[in-house]
């Protein structure tokens, strides 16, 4: 305490030859900086599990498409005879 005023001193850096407050400021400056990495990785992690789901959900239509494709080709490729009807279609016994 100051003895005129019986105010508290207030300690700064250069009040302060012990350092404390120097290192005070470090201490919560590192626990900021591992709160802002913690929540970086967070959402790292988080896109990257988004990424992944995307991709996936885009093989799975890929192989929808692909399969689709390769029943038009081998359709095409067949005579109009040989092409089987439809599976919703009953085909009628033929009648001489």
């Amino acid at each position: 305490m100051n003895q005129q005023t019986n105010v508290p001193e207030t300690k700064t850096p250069a009040t302060d030859p012990s350092g404390a407050h120097a290192r005070g400021l470090e201490a919560a400056l590192g626990g900021a900086l591992e709160g802002l990495f913690t929540i970086g990785r967070t959402w790292a992690a988080h896109g990257l599990e988004i990424g992944q789901q995307a991709l996936r959900t885009s093989a799975r239509t890929l192989e929808i498409t692909a399969k689709t494709l390769g029943e038009v080709a081998t359709r095409l490729g067949k005579p109009a005879a040989e092409e089987a009807p439809p599976a919703d279609e009953k085909q009628e016994p033929a009648q001489n």
